[in-house]
């Protein structure tokens, strides 16, 4: 998807990125900060947020979804799987190795995360 003139309701990554897969604005997802207790992957998934939005509806009419790069930061070496639902294949950054350029740490579909140096 390419979007030529596109605006977000946050100017904080993890729940604008929530916002814009859910269709809804912070207030009504309840995900409104990077980490909790008012966001993070942990409340992400504690609110079923994942249940039903873009991935899902998109599969549901015949699509894959694929999703990588940063996700939330939150997602992290400790609570990676499992994934979200909704992505044929999922290959998120996990915490603390989304920072690092250079030797970012990957878990593709909940798998253990991989180190891809340099």
């Amino acid at each position: 998807v390419t979007f030529t003139n596109h605006f977000v309701t946050t100017p904080i990554c993890c729940p604008s990125r929530v916002s814009l897969l859910r269709g809804q604005l912070g207030h009504n997802t309840n995900f409104t900060d990077v980490l909790g207790p008012h966001g993070g992957y942990a409340k992400f998934r504690a609110l079923d947020l994942d249940r039903e939005w873009l991935p899902t509806w998109l599969q549901k009419a015949g699509y894959k979804t694929l999703y990588t790069g940063k996700f939330i930061v939150d997602y992290t070496i400790r609570n990676y799987d499992p994934p979200p639902s909704g992505w044929t294949v999922f290959d998120a950054l996990v915490h603390p190795f989304i920072f690092e350029y250079y030797s970012p740490a990957f878990s593709l579909n909940g798998g253990q995360p991989r180190m891809y140096p340099g």
